[in-house]
């Protein structure tokens, strides 16, 4: 490694040591004009003015040159010396930059470093920006130095700003009062590059904020030029500045440098150079140290040469770190210059978008405060819950994750069905009720519904029914044309259009069969034509946001439906109609699943199942789509046996299609091996899937590279589970040999690869080898994906579990906790969920934090009854646990009901399974027919205090 020449601190600017400059190129240049130097007297005193300035002291300007007067020294770097001076012609303050004479005060600089001087000089000048220091003249003192004057500003270094304010000031302040900053940096240095100009050495500290907000960007003295001067060009005032061909090189800060930065010649250097410095000034001011921090520049430099990074939020774990800016500071400072963002213009879209985003946060805070100030006022009419309910999916689009939301929702949609309901409009009152979250709340008014639905069919015609279903579209369309309007002010008039042709369309499909299905028809494709033409980034809305009103469109229109198909009779429609119902029923489907409504989804796709296999081709395209809707639709819900068949036959599909050694039936392989390992049946998920494997490695297209090395994981996971954890290895090292050559070391591909190799590693009471693989795919997907993603939650959890395996529960709570946190923000009530909170539930509880266990252990066992089944394992297991942790609190009363179900449960499963006889002794203790202490055969006494 190339270490000559490195400064003594790795936040020191460096370069290393070249040849003596030529002296042609600046003998080719005109010399600048003398100027008058001298030095106030009393100053003089105080910073000991070199003899060559006090001799000119009160001497005549007999030169035509300029005449400044040095005051006071105010800055002192690697190459040079920065005065505090007057300009004696207009009587004003500047600041006048010279070079440091190493060898005493008549020395006379190199060759090389007045080439250096000079090109700075004349980059800097060259480059007219309200954000870069302004240079007003170049000229030399009676000795021949070189002196550049300049702009005085007022004001301190940011770098200062920066340390004074990283701890003193919450993340949030912090971030909004200095991003500006950052953001006026960046439009500085793009400017530059649109001169062909890079700066090579952004940091803080070459930044000087004024006294009055002025932000200037300084210090250009290992900037290049990266066109090379034509024939007899002086185009810019730098003609003779280096390019990349010819600069010293490594240069820098080795604390921020690029990879690029430190290699021994200058033909990577471009204007991605100055995005990863851009990137690591944003690390700055997320972390409070440089990127490459280190004791010692030499490791600093080491570490630059790789270019990768800790994520920010790792770096600092105690301090919330904004997911967007994360991602952005990654991404400026990836390690190859291709995979970094494009310019220094597109970083600076990225701060943009987050400011944009703090921006929505505020308002969609004032919307939700509006809301509530509304409901405090009294109830609102059908107008004002309309538009409570618009500003609240208003303010759900500007910030996601604003939590005040949902509760203040519920409250609206509730009310405002309970309105309908009491004024006898039941297909509002069903179309709020349907949009409820799922609870007691719901529940109760459903039911309510559903009573006075009955009186209604009892005095209604068939007929009568099905027309009225139609028409309840109508109610639903205009509050959502309402919700649009409110919601969407650049699609006003075309979604107004499409409501008034929808209407238009109502008239005629009353006089048809199929009606109501030619309404959603136009809901999902013509709405969503519309939307996609007028919904765009042009407009402020991103494809998200887009979806999520497609999805609201189609759920509020989907209940309906599906209660008209239920009693339409497709069969006695034309063919070609009955096929295009199964493919928009297909669509209509896939939007009810994303949306979580299993129920409806199945209601609409297993009677289009039946239908489309007895309409012609029914191996079409089409079909198999279905197919596949209803497979995953089972799927996503747990039941497996239901999904089976199903996936069967749609792998007889595929195969009459494409052929059985076609990549597509090696992924339904793939899927269908996976149900079966999920129900504990191996050897026939082995098969499976070791067919799928034949049928990737036939097929290595580079479009399919990532599909052998996923289903080699599969398969390695499921021979682990078989007990053969040696085969299992090889097969999971095989796997990350292929993904790290096919796909990259950082692929996101890795992530659940290297989860099947911890859990093997772990089964050989490997921990810590364990957690150095769960680890690295904690990285992989955090830097890909987000720290938030759920898989960082489950990545976590097995970190956890491996620690607590360990016995060192210490290190186990803080992954733990982690993953509850991730789950609960963005998987609350999922069976996964649970499993975090059962895990860190059973470690407060061994650790005697019995207060914290408990909701825990109670929301889980909740889930798991849920989502899972009353009979299901996990059941037994968690409400064994809740079980000894009642008697632990003194409260047998509530321990001997929660035992008894775990040994009935238990025992239903298993009557071998050694927590039988545990939940069993534990709840004779509960009853007293034992003594306290046989209760728990854990560490921790059952009599142990809160």
């Amino acid at each position: 490694m190339i270490k000559t020449g490195l400064p003594e601190h790795p936040d020191q600017t460096f370069t290393m040591v070249a040849p003596a400059a030529d002296a042609a190129p600046l003998s080719a240049l005109p010399p600048p004009p003398l100027w008058t130097v001298t030095a106030d007297a009393d100053a003089t005193r105080a910073v000991s003015e070199p003899p060559t300035a006090r001799a000119t002291a009160g001497a005549a300007a007999t030169d035509t040159g300029a005449a400044y007067r040095l005051l006071r020294q105010i800055g002192r770097g690697a190459m040079g010396e920065v005065w505090e001076a007057e300009q004696t012609s207009l009587g004003r303050l500047i600041a006048v930059k010279r070079l440091r004479r190493e060898n005493g005060p008549h020395a006379t600089p190199d060759a090389l470093r007045i080439a250096d001087f000079r090109s700075e000089s004349e980059i800097a000048a060259s480059l007219e920006h309200p954000n870069i220091l302004p240079v007003y003249d170049l000229g030399r003192d009676a000795s021949g130095a070189l002196l550049l004057a300049m702009k005085r500003i007022h004001g301190t270094p940011w770098n200062e700003q920066l340390q004074r304010d990283f701890d003193a000031m919450p993340v949030d302040a912090f971030l909004a009062h200095h991003i500006p900053t950052l953001m006026t940096v960046t439009q500085a240095v793009a400017f530059a590059h649109s001169r062909d100009v890079i700066h090579r050495d952004l940091k803080p500290s070459q930044v000087l904020v004024g006294a009055f907000g002025e932000v200037l960007l300084t210090d250009w003295g290992l900037a290049l030029r990266m066109k090379a001067p034509q024939s007899g060009e002086r185009r810019g005032g730098f003609a003779h500045a280096p390019t990349p061909d010819t600069a010293t090189n490594p240069a820098g800060t080795p604390s921020m440098m690029a990879p690029e930065q430190t290699e021994d010649h200058g033909g990577n250097l471009g204007p991605w150079t100055d995005v990863y410095l851009l990137g690591g000034i944003l690390y700055y001011l997320l972390t409070g140290s440089y990127p490459h921090a280190s004791d010692s520049s030499e490791a600093a430099f080491a570490e630059a040469r790789t270019g990768r990074v800790q994520p920010p939020g790792a770096r600092t774990p105690g301090r919330l770190v904004p997911p967007e800016l994360e991602q952005l500071c990654l991404k400026a400072m990836e390690p190859a210059k291709a995979d970094r963002l494009p310019s220094a213009s597109a970083f600076l879209k990225g701060l943009e978008d987050y400011q944009r985003g703090t921006l929505r946060k505020e308002q969609s805070a004032e919307l939700v405060a509006r809301v509530a100030q509304r409901f405090t006022a009294g109830e609102p009419d059908y107008a004002g819950y309309t538009a409570a309910i618009a500003s609240l999916d208003e303010a759900r689009r500007l910030w996601p994750d604003n939590e005040a939301i949902s509760p203040l929702r519920q409250r609206a949609l509730h009310d405002s069905a309970r309105l309908a309901l009491r004024q006898g409009d039941l297909s509002f009152a069903r179309l709020q009720c349907e949009a409820m979250a799922d609870g007691e709340q719901a529940s109760t008014l459903r039911g309510e519904i559903a009573q006075r639905q009955r009186q209604v069919d009892r005095r209604r015609s068939q007929l009568r029914l099905a027309t009225a279903a139609v028409f309840a579209l109508l109610v639903v369309l205009a509050a959502g044309g309402l919700v649009f309007s409110q919601r969407m002010n650049a699609a006003n008039k075309a979604i107004a259009q499409h409501a008034r042709e929808t209407e238009q369309a109502l008239k005629i499909a009353k006089t048809r069969s199929n009606g109501a299905f030619e309404l959603v028809t136009f809901v999902l494709d013509d709405l969503k034509k519309a939307m996609d033409a007028e919904l765009t980034p042009e407009h402020g809305v991103t494809t998200e946001e887009r979806n999520y009103l497609s999805d609201a469109i189609a759920g509020k229109v989907a209940s309906p439906i599906v209660a008209y198909f239920e009693k339409a009779d497709p069969a006695t429609w034309p063919t070609d109609m009955q096929v295009q119902r199964t493919t928009q029923i297909t669509a209509v489907a896939h939007r009810l699943r994303t949306m979580g409504r299993y129920g409806e989804a199945e209601a609409l796709l297993k009677p289009a199942v039946a239908l489309r296999a007895t309409l012609p081709d029914p191996h079409a395209e089409d079909a198999g789509q279905l197919l596949n809707e209803l497979a995953v639709t089972y799927q996503e819900t747990g039941r497996y046996d239901q999904a089976i068949p199903v996936t069967r036959k749609l792998i007889d599909y595929e195969t009459a299609r494409s052929g059985a050694d076609a990549p597509e039936v090696g992924e339904l392989l793939h899927n269908l091996g996976s149900i079966y390992w999920r129900l504990g049946k191996l050897d026939e998920a082995e098969k499976l899937v070791r067919r799928a494997v034949a049928n990737f490695r036939a097929h290595p297209e580079y479009e399919l590279r990532d599909r052998l090395p996923r289903t080699l994981s599969t398969l390695g996971a499921i021979i682990n589970e078989e007990g053969r954890t040696s085969e299992a290895e090889t097969v999971l090292r095989e796997a990350l040999k292929i993904a790290e050559r096919d796909l990259g070391p950082d692929n996101i591909a890795l992530g659940s690869i290297l989860n099947n190799l911890a859990v093997v590693l772990k089964k050989e009471k490997q921990f810590d080898e364990s957690n150095k693989l769960l680890q690295r795919a904690i990285k992989i997907v955090a830097a890909k994906l987000g720290p938030e993603n759920p898989a960082i939650a489950a990545l976590s959890l097995n970190v956890g579990v491996n620690y607590r395996d360990a016995g060192r529960d210490a290190e186990a709570e803080p992954w733990l906790r982690r993953s509850v946190e991730i789950r609960r923000k963005k998987m609350a009530g999922s069976r996964v969920a649970a499993d975090s909170m059962h895990e860190l539930g059973r470690l407060y509880y061994d650790t005697r934090r019995y207060k914290a266990a408990e909701p825990l252990l109670r929301k889980s066992l909740d889930i798991y009854t849920e989502s899972l089944g009353a009979g299901h394992y996990k059941v037994g297991m968690t409400a064994y646990d809740l079980g000894l942790l009642m008697q632990a609190r003194h409260r047998p009363a509530s321990a001997r009901p929660l035992l008894q179900r775990a040994v009935d449960v238990l025992r239903k499963h298993d009557p071998d399974d050694p927590f039988v006889g545990k939940a069993q002794r534990a709840l004779d203790a509960a009853n007293g027919r034992l003594g306290r202490a046989a209760a728990k055969p854990g560490p921790a006494a059952v009599t142990a205090p809160d």
